[in-house]
This record gives structure tokens, C-alpha cells and sequence, in this order.
């Protein structure tokens, strides 16, 4: 049985044995063309934070600090999707892209590259 993830334009159900890899890759890039800031553990959790609200609680989290990154649009100029990939592909085989966000109210976390989707 495949991990079902949602899709985050349509908000619908996908199956991720049956996501295309553009369209995995396609989903980072409209999150992160929306994003506040950009996190990584420094072995497989990557976050696209998609307001000031989650840049914080990351920051209180630790991100930024003893072997993960935080990147926030205040502090850096760097190319958010750039980056992304390259820490995706220095992690580790349980690696996974989630999105965070709590503007609209209650923190929702949704699914955009999960644990193991082929991604080459």
C-alpha cells in the first residue's frame, strides 16, 4: 500500500507511488515561491516554512544552530529552490520535503516529496 500524501495546490488526495517526478519537484517550487524561510536538520527533514509564525518556531525549535540551517527571506539572499535540492540530495535515505504553515489558524504540516518517492 502506498503512502497517501495530499497535493498542495489542490488540497486532493495522490497516491505517491503514482506522482511523476516533475510534479513532486513542481509542488516544492509553488511552496517555495509562496515560503518565508527554509530548514534542515542536517541529516533527512527538510521544511519549507510558509510564514514568519513557522520561521520562529523552528528558530525555537534550534534550527540554525549545531549542524542544521535555517534560511529565513530576511536573512539570506539565497535561492531557495537551489538550496532545497542540494540539501536533499546530501541527506540521507529517510529523507522527506514537508511544508509548514500557520497563518490561517491551527499549524498544518503537509506532504511534499515523501520518505522514499523517486525523485531521479
Amino acid at each position: 500500500m502506498s503512502e497517501m500524501i495530499f497535493d498542495h495546490k489542490t488540497g486532493l488526495p495522490v497516491d505517491a507511488g503514482r506522482v511523476a517526478n516533475r510534479d513532486l519537484w513542481d509542488s516544492v517550487d509553488s511552496a517555495l515561491a509562496e515560503s518565508a524561510g527554509i530548514c534542515w536538520d542536517g541529516s533527512h527533514k527538510i521544511y519549507v516554512l510558509m510564514d514568519d509564525a513557522e520561521v520562529e518556531r523552528m528558530r525555537e525549535y534550534g534550527f540554525g544552530n549545531r549542524g542544521t540551517e535555517l534560511i529565513s527571506l530576511e536573512d539570506d539572499t539565497v535561492d531557495f529552490g537551489d538550496r532545497v535540492r542540494e540539501w536533499f540530495e546530501a541527506s540521507g535515505d529517510l529523507r522527506f520535503i514537508s511544508g509548514s504553515s500557520s497563518a490561517d489558524g491551527p499549524r498544518e504540516i503537509f506532504t511534499l516529496i515523501p520518505q522514499f518517492a523517486e525523485t531521479a
